[in-house]
Parts: structure tokens; C-alpha cells; sequence
């Protein structure tokens, strides 16, 4: 039972219903690693960041996977743990070398690392892969990277 962006399984800012809908599954299905990557990412979406890494990390003990790497390198980029962040997306990369999501990762933490040359080429790459067209919500940060490409 796997929702890639649970906003869509649970409205996107009740965050009381995704946690113990997540904890019910990882109880009932403990076998399911992917019920551990929602979990990370609902304790992402409201700030436990420790606990968010700890599912992500535990899930990619049991299976190395391109989504729990990018999104684990969210919270540490979000954290500003910028080498954890780019060394997790890195790995993401090489395993779905076509999502797009994770070239925008990518060019945001090389952003906030000072590497604007890097940046600008992974939001390229992000929007090559049709980025927008398939998860909207990122316009805000390709809009970001945008102003910052144009300085």
C-alpha cells in the first residue's frame, strides 16, 4: 500500500490523519518498506525531521530505492546537511536516472551550496523530463532556480 505523495491519499495539511493511518501500516504490515517511506515523509511534511530520516534510512536498509534516497536527502537538505543531501540524491539519481524530481532536489541543494553552474544544469534536466508537466507543485521551486540561473 504505497501512495507516492500521500497529500493525495489525505488532504495535504491534515497531518494528525496521515500519522496514524502510516503507523497502522507499518504495525499490520511491517514487511511493506514502502509504508515506511510515507511515514518518513509525513514526519517530513511536519517537521520531525529525526524521525523522518530514521524511516527513510530504515527502509533503505531493507530496500535501496530511488524515492526513499531523494526524499531522505530532502530532510537533509532541509536540515542543511548539504553533503548527506547531495551524497542521498546522488544515489537516487543512479538508480532512476529519468526522475525528474530528483535533478530538482539536486539543483536546489546545489543552489544552497554555491554551485550555480550545477544547479542551473539539473533544473535544465529536471525540466527536460517534463518536471512540471507531471508534478505541478513544483513551480514554485523551478521558479526559484530560475531567478537564480538568471542572476
Amino acid at each position: 500500500m504505497y501512495y507516492f505523495g500521500i497529500d493525495q491519499t489525505v488532504e495535504k495539511h491534515d497531518d494528525t490523519l496521515k500519522k496514524p493511518l502510516i503507523r497502522k501500516n507499518v504495525i499490520l504490515e511491517p514487511q511493506k518498506h514502502t509504508t515506511r517511506t510515507n511515514r518518513g515523509y509525513a514526519y517530513r511534511n511536519i517537521g520531525a525531521y529525526q524521525k523522518a530520516i530514521a524511516d527513510f534510512t530504515a527502509e533503505l536498509e531493507i530496500n535501496p530505492n530511488a524515492y526513499s534516497y531523494e526524499h531522505r536527502s530532502v530532510v537533509y537538505y532541509l536540515t542543511k546537511n548539504y553533503d548527506k543531501a547531495l551524497g542521498d540524491v546522488n544515489m537516487s539519481i543512479e538508480r532512476a536516472p529519468n526522475n525528474s524530481i530528483s535533478y530538482k532536489t539536486r539543483a536546489l541543494i546545489f543552489k544552497a551550496m554555491g554551485s550555480k553552474e550545477k544547479a542551473c544544469a539539473d533544473k535544465e534536466k529536471a525540466i527536460e523530463l517534463k518536471l512540471l508537466e507531471q508534478y505541478p507543485k513544483y513551480e514554485t521551486d523551478i521558479w526559484e532556480l530560475n531567478e537564480y540561473c538568471a542572476e
